[in-house]
C-alpha cells in the first residue's frame, strides 16, 4: 500500500519532531530524518520527550542530503518553503510522494531548492557546448520545462529544439513582456499536466511512475509512453500507426509494428483486473485501440 512520506532536513527541536512522529504513527506515514539532528535519538532522550511510541514509527535516518537522494532515487518531493509559488492545499499529492521541511531556524537550504527548478531558460550557444546537448542531458534526469533562447533564427534550429523535447523556442532579440508571458504559460501548462488520472490509474509525469489504486506499477519505457498516450487521448480510437508515431525515441528510431501488440498485451497484464477481458485498453477490430473512461 502506498504511503505518504515526511522528510525533516536537519531538525533542531525534539518536541517538533516528536509531534510530527506521533502524527506519522497515527496516519501510517513514513518519517525520514536527515542528519545532523539537533538532538539525540537515544532511548533515554526519547523517553524523556514522551516519545514512547517511537518504536511503532516507520522512520529512517540519513547521514546527509546526498545519502537521502542516493537511497530514494526518483522521489517526487514537495518542498515546504516560503519561496514556493503555491500553498500546500493547492496540491494533489501522489501516492508515495515526499513532503520535505527544513530546519526550524533556516528552512530548506537554497542549494537544494536550486537543484529542482520549475523551469529552465537555456541559451543555444554555451561556452562548453550547445544548448541542444545540455537539453538531452537534462531530460535524461528530470522532467522540467525548457525554453530555448537563441540568436540563430533558423527553421532547422527551431525544429531540432522541439524534436529534442524543448517546450518553447524564442529568437533574439525578443520582448521581455513576451518572454514573461511564455514563461507563465509554460508553468501553468506544467501544473496541469504533471499528473494524469483515469479509472484508478495515476501517472506522475515528473517521476515517470504509474500507480493503480495506490499500488505502484513498474512499466518499461515503451509501456509508459503508450499508457500516457492512451490516457491523454481517452475515449478516442488510436490506430497502430498513431501509436507507433508517438512511441519514437529521441534518435529517430522506429519501434517495429509488432511492438504495439506486444506492449499492449504486457500493459494489460499490469493494469487490467482481467487481462483476457480488458476493460481499460479495448481492441476496436480493424481500427486500433481505445482507453475507455468510466470502467473500473
Amino acid at each position: 500500500m502506498a504511503k505518504l512520506n515526511i522528510v525533516l532536513h536537519e531538525p533542531e527541536i525534539p518536541a517538533n519532531t516528536g509531534n510530527i512522529g506521533r502524527t506519522c504513527v497515527a496516519t501510517g506515514t513514513r518519517l525520514h530524518l536527515i542528519e545532523p539532528l539537533g538532538f539525540s535519538l537515544s532511548e533515554k532522550h526519547l523517553k524523556r520527550a514522551g516519545m514512547d511510541y517511537w518504536k511503532d514509527l516507520d522512520v529512517t535516518t540519513y547521514e546527509n542530503w546526498e545519502d537521502f537522494c542516493k537511497r530514494n532515487p526518483g522521489a517526487k518531493i514537495y518542498y515546504a518553503t516560503t519561496k514556493g509559488r503555491h500553498v500546500y492545499s493547492d496540491v494533489q499529492y501522489e501516492p508515495d510522494c515526499y513532503i520535505m521541511f527544513g530546519k526550524e531556524s533556516a528552512g530548506i537550504p537554497e542549494e537544494i531548492l536550486k537543484e529542482n527548478p520549475d523551469l529552465i531558460l537555456l541559451d543555444c550557444n554555451l561556452p562548453d557546448g550547445t544548448g541542444f546537448d545540455l537539453c538531452i542531458r537534462v531530460k535524461e534526469h528530470m522532467q522540467v520545462p525548457i525554453l530555448m533562447l537563441t540568436a540563430r533564427d533558423t527553421e532547422m534550429d527551431e525544429v531540432k529544439a522541439l524534436e529534442l523535447g524543448m517546450d518553447d523556442f524564442m529568437s533574439k532579440p525578443f520582448s521581455l513582456a513576451v518572454l514573461k508571458a511564455r514563461i507563465k504559460k509554460l508553468l501553468l501548462k506544467e501544473e496541469k499536466n504533471v499528473r494524469l488520472s483515469s479509472n484508478g490509474v495515476t501517472i506522475d509525469k515528473n517521476s515517470c511512475k504509474v500507480f493503480r489504486n495506490d499500488q505502484e506499477i513498474v512499466c518499461s519505457k515503451i509501456e509508459y509512453q503508450m499508457l500516457v498516450y492512451f490516457v491523454e487521448n481517452k475515449n478516442q480510437v488510436l490506430s497502430k500507426e498513431q501509436i507507433l508515431s508517438y512511441v519514437w525515441d529521441s534518435q529517430g528510431k522506429y519501434v517495429d509494428d509488432n511492438t504495439v501488440s506486444v506492449n499492449i498485451r504486457r500493459l494489460r497484464a499490469k493494469i487490467e483486473v482481467d487481462p483476457k477481458n480488458p476493460e481499460l485498453i479495448k481492441t476496436v477490430h480493424g481500427m486500433g485501440y481505445i482507453w475507455k473512461e468510466g470502467k473500473r
